[in-house]
């Protein structure tokens, strides 16, 4: 897979590898190359559609990551 880089940040491809509810937030791991663990609201779910899987394209804001180590 191919990233390129815009002004509102890196954006690549990725599938919807899970969704899990946490309380007032979900965790949407994103499998692709990176892959990414992204916290969205649940009303985003809905909208984006997340729950049923499939395609999507990723975007980053550099200043909005956080880096957790294993």
């Amino acid at each position: 897979m191919r990233w390129r880089s815009e002004t509102a940040g890196n954006v690549w491809p990725g599938q919807v590898g899970a969704v899990d509810l946490l309380g007032d937030r979900v965790r949407v791991r994103v499998d692709g190359m990176p892959a990414i663990t992204a916290e969205v609201m649940p009303s985003a779910v809905d909208e984006l559609k997340l729950d049923h899987g499939g395609e999507l394209w990723v975007s980053v804001q550099p200043s909005e990551v956080t880096v957790y180590s294993p």
